[in-house]
């Protein structure tokens, strides 16, 4: 539990830096972060890194059992209740409440009820939650051994003609097979076709959940494994893409340089689209900072694990992708999967 507190006191630094006396934690993945509970709810932390954490009756054990010691869990009798049990005692005098995400009709009804000034904290969170420790990588790690079996076993079976629903379905099983704990996106092969025939080339993403932490590949598939020379080149293009990313980018390199990188390979191609968003991070949910795109400011912090995911339209209206988990380091970025860019 030690690593909960280690965050919460992090928040709370952070706190004081805002002048925020408490952020009010509604996501479940934040919520999950901080307490180790990953249950319906919601908590408070306030800026001394103590917290408070507001559940129905039916998940207090499950909240006791799985939150730190330092967090208070209190029981509330309807769904309704934990966000206004942790806003009312909090309103007895004027204070600055941060919230990570609150709907806008909330946020008025809080305003208006409440001696409560309320500030956005998604940056102060992220400013930790971005940050992976060892064992957060070796959980992504884990998680993207589970997918990489399952994008084996469907470029096993994409041999001959193929059922889009078939495929999907037995990759699915392949992931439950090999323990994750839930599909968080259904996989995806695009172009979208009921029937995949020999020489089709087509792009499969699949992603799983193994002990709270996501991992995502993707790889282009020729059904029948048999490429024409312009589909292999450009495949092996993004390769030496990838072997540039891990050489040149580092801790603090600019999102922007990335897509550059990806630019200047793909220049000896004519008229070739690259998509917007060619990477992101990933952790405790699918999608999380930094995005990377061909308008990109954010630069990628030290630890970060991310996805690289380009997709690129060469001019036979033929899409290729590749993606893969890397963890942002001092020296370069590493691959956290061993599957082989080019199945």
């Amino acid at each position: 539990m030690r690593v909960h507190e280690t965050r919460l006191e992090g928040l709370a630094e952070l706190m004081v830096e805002s002048n925020i006396d408490l952020i009010l934690l509604t996501s479940r993945a934040n919520v999950k972060y901080f307490t180790g509970y990953g249950g319906e709810g919601v908590a408070v932390v306030s800026s001394d890194g103590m917290a408070t954490l507001y559940v129905e009756p039916i998940h207090l054990g499950e909240a006791e059992g799985s939150a730190a010691d330092r967090i208070s869990v209190i029981a509330v009798q309807r769904i309704e209740e934990p966000l206004d049990a942790a806003v009312k005692e909090l309103s007895q005098k004027r204070i600055t409440l941060g919230a990570d995400a609150l709907t806008m009709e909330k946020y008025t009804e809080l305003i208006s009820s409440y001696n409560l000034v309320i500030k956005p904290a998604g940056n102060l969170i992220w400013k930790l939650r971005t940050k992976k420790d060892q064992r957060e990588k070796e959980l992504i790690q884990k998680t993207a051994s589970i997918v990489e079996s399952a994008m084996e076993m469907a470029f096993d079976l994409l041999v001959s003609d193929s059922q889009i629903t078939e495929v999907k379905a037995l990759v699915i099983e392949e992931l439950m097979r090999r323990g994750a704990d839930e599909i968080p996106e259904t996989p995806v092969i695009a172009p979208a076709k009921q029937t995949y025939q020999r020489g089709d080339t087509l792009t499969l993403t699949v992603s799983a959940l193994k002990d709270d932490y996501v991992a995502k590949l993707t790889r282009t598939i020729t059904v029948g494994h048999e490429t024409n020379e312009g589909i292999k080149d450009a495949c092996n293009t993004l390769v030496e893409w990838f072997e540039a990313c891990s050489e040149k980018i580092k801790a603090w390199s600019p999102g922007l340089e990335v897509f550059d990188l990806l630019k200047d390979r793909i220049s000896v191609f004519e008229d070739v689209a690259i998509s917007r968003v060619i990477g992101h991070g990933i952790g405790l949910e699918l999608l999380e900072p930094p995005e990377i795109t061909q308008t990109s400011r954010e630069l990628l912090p030290e630890d970060a694990v991310i996805v690289l995911q380009p997709k690129i339209l060469l001019r036979n209206s033929t899409w290729l992708s590749v993606g893969d988990v890397y963890a942002v380091e001092k020296d370069g970025l590493v691959k956290l999967s061993k599957l082989d860019y080019i199945l």
